[in-house]
């Protein structure tokens, strides 16, 4: 019963995610939004996609809000935000002593992207190891 659960969730958003790129695909041909804004729009299509993908591959039988579960998230997110704040610091550094000068929108997508591509890793490691400790 609980993986048809997750197999319609993960359905839902495989949908969503198509319906949201070719949203912006249309309205970018059609002339509705900007050379600038369409890639976000279908950026955020494609995360919803891999979103879908990670639910349909999840294991059935994994149990998604156990304790261990919990303390493996959480320490992913501490420790992702650690991560950012020397990459914030890093980016300060590139930006202040070298000829590289980054954009506002620069700076915060590579943080962006950096947060949550780097707790991904850290849940999957964690997750793959067994424990956080």
């Amino acid at each position: 019963m609980e993986g048809t659960n997750i197999k319609k969730r993960s359905l839902r958003v495989l949908f969503f995610s198509a319906i949201v790129i070719l949203g912006g695909v249309i309205l970018s041909v059609l002339g509705y939004v900007d050379a600038k804004t369409a890639p976000y729009i279908m950026s955020i299509g494609v995360a919803m996609l891999f979103v879908g993908i990670a639910i349909q591959f999840r294991k059935k039988d994994e149990d998604i809000v156990d304790e261990r579960t919990k303390k493996i998230d959480m320490a992913a997110l501490a420790y992702s935000w650690r991560f950012t704040f020397i990459v914030i610091a890093l980016l300060m550094l590139v930006n202040e002593f070298t000829s590289i000068k980054l954009s506002a929108e620069a700076v915060l997508g590579i943080i962006f992207f950096f947060m949550a591509a780097s707790q991904i890793v850290l849940m999957w490691g964690f997750n793959r190891r067994g424990d956080v400790g």
